[in-house]
């Protein structure tokens, strides 16, 4: 959300613009027909009355009719102008049949052609400019490919991009239009490369030094972006998309000295919603809760943030256990974002202080108003949701099989209803809704860990238990829960070292109980009795009832 609101401003990068260039002003100095000079006067006319449709038509029959470059100057112009682009194009082309040297004629159809994604017919016209030194148009075209996700296109302009770097070395834009590209087909090493060669030509330009630390940040050299931009900063204090992107960009490593820059940037346009959005999604991540709660309370007078703002001042309510004044934030909470979030947590709010029935009955009133199908499917699972939350398990299936009729292909009521089942000690049914989540989503991580773990830990199945699980890491290698599921089968098959070294890293990952359940039960096992406990402390700190380590240590006769 950090990220997400900051990005309101500047999600994207800085796209170059392309510059018109300068051509001398035109004079008529021919002698047309009556008939012609008739039509050429009914479009002025026209066009003081606002009659743009009436002008445009007449000066495109005119540029057809005399072929005259003026005449069509002024119609590929004024399709520009008023985004009939088609027109413009077709235009444009008639000026270059009749002018073929004219570099707005060209800035025109390169433009235009961009414009309609026929990126390599506008290189030639950019190629044109280049020769005449204008250079907007090499990294806007590369822009324009990064926008539509077409990889092959991108690639194909690499090789003209390519080309032209070999004929023009020093030329910056064409190196910013490269890295663009690189970025685009997935090479950020010459992403890099290119960008810093334009930076190295072009020190102090935005642009430039934008892309370089852009790339930086999806390499994840996040230290590296933020001290070329801090640098850049400095040197430039007053540019403010500067300051934004070095913000943004300490989102990743420092959120105190991020939230002093966005505050800089605040005092600058105190009345930007989306900045102190930004600042109090710091101030809330930070646990500066009152600070948080004071900016979020001004922005609801802003439509745009209103409900965000109630969700979070729910949020921050809840946290300090006012329950009260966290469902009424809760209840403002309108369709969006943060609109099932809101529900869930009204509706757990609801369900722990004894209205539960309250809480179901809200759910389905939202469920029957809703025509969204994405929203309808979330509201079936939100009452599955509540219900289990109370461990009315066997009540809980009721609306998932609801939301299947509706949706029978919907892997995540499948999944939740595996889940239920596998609580449920119902392992067929589980298995069976597993396999079918496998059957819709074959490379579905979560479903086919779950379903090696279920296997793993309630059949003797563990040879099968561990080729989902190895097929579920190969999907998702960084997955805690994976990892800590790939060390507890290789404990069950007997290599103990091996399944230390995953639970150990699922621990340091995301402590949690259950991890600690299987890590300290190895140890325990392998004669670290010492350090299992430790383990085992360290987990009934983060829930001190857990029932799976209690257990745990029930049947291995240990003691904590």
């Amino acid at each position: 959300m950090l990220n997400g609101c900051a990005g309101n401003r500047v999600q994207k990068p800085v796209e170059p613009t392309v510059r018109t260039p300068e051509v001398p002003e035109y004079v008529y100095d021919r002698a047309f027909a009556s008939d012609t000079l008739y039509a050429l006067l009914v479009a002025e006319i026209a066009g003081e009355r606002q009659r743009f449709d009436v002008m445009l038509s007449n000066y495109v029959q005119q540029a057809e009719a005399t072929n005259d470059p003026l005449v069509t100057a002024r119609a590929a112009r004024l399709a520009r102008y008023l985004n009939a682009h088609g027109v413009a194009l077709k235009m444009a082309q008639h000026w270059l049949s009749l002018e073929p040297e004219n570099p707005e004629a060209h800035f025109i159809a390169m433009a235009e052609l961009a414009q309609d994604n026929l990126l390599l017919d506008a290189i030639p016209h950019a190629e044109f400019l280049l020769e005449h030194g204008e250079t907007s148009g090499l990294d806007a075209l590369a822009a324009r490919a990064r926008q539509n996700d077409h990889l092959e296109v991108s690639e194909k302009l690499l090789v003209e991009y390519r080309r032209l770097i070999q004929e023009n070395p020093s030329q910056p834009t064409l190196l910013i239009g490269a890295s663009l590209l690189y970025e685009d087909v997935g090479n950020l090493e010459q992403a890099l490369v290119h960008a810093q060669a334009a930076v190295a030509l072009q020190p102090d330009d935005f642009q430039a030094a934008a892309q370089e630390t852009r790339v930086l940040q999806q390499l994840g050299r996040y230290e590296q972006a933020r001290d070329k931009l801090s640098q850049l900063v400095e040197r430039n204090p007053g540019n403010a998309h500067l300051r934004l992107q070095y913000a943004r960009t300490l989102l990743k490593t420092d959120l105190a000295v991020a939230q002093r820059q966005f505050e800089k940037l605040l005092a600058e346009t105190p009345e930007d919603p989306d900045l102190a959005m930004t600042i109090g999604l710091i101030e809330l991540e930070r646990q500066q809760l009152d600070a948080a709660a004071t900016r979020f309370k001004s922005l609801l007078t802003h439509d745009r943030h209103r409900s965000s703002a109630h969700y979070y001042l729910g949020r921050i309510a809840a946290a300090q256990n006012d329950t009260a004044t966290a469902i009424e934030h809760f209840k403002k909470v309108e369709p969006g974002n943060d609109y099932l979030p809101a529900l869930s947590q009204l509706t757990e709010l609801m369900a722990a202080t004894g209205a539960q029935q309250q809480a179901l009955e809200l759910v389905r009133q939202k469920r029957d108003s809703s025509d969204k199908p994405d929203q309808v499917e979330s509201l079936f699972l939100l009452e599955a949701q509540v219900l289990s939350s109370q461990n009315q398990l066997a009540e809980a299936l009721n609306p998932l099989q609801q939301g299947l009729e509706h949706f029978p292909n919907s892997t995540r009521l499948l999944y939740t209803r595996a889940m239920l089942f596998t609580r449920l000690d119902d392992l067929p049914r589980a298995e069976a809704d597993f396999k079918r989540v496998l059957e819709l989503k074959p490379d579905n991580a979560a479903a086919l860990n779950a379903l090696g773990y279920t296997l793993a830990d309630r059949t003797n199945r563990l040879e099968e238990a561990y080729q989902y699980i190895r097929e579920a890491y190969r999907l998702a290698p960084e997955d805690p829960a994976v990892i800590d599921s790939l060390g507890w089968i290789e404990y069950l098959r007997g290599n103990h070292e091996v399944a230390l070294k995953n639970l150990r890293n699922a621990m340091e990952l995301m402590p949690d109980p259950e991890i600690a359940a299987h890590l300290g039960e190895v140890l325990w096992v392998t004669g670290r009795k010492k350090e299992a406990q430790q383990v085992w402390q360290r987990g009934l700190q983060l829930e001190p009832d857990s029932p799976i380590i209690l257990g745990t240590i029930k049947r291995l006769r240990a003691r904590p």
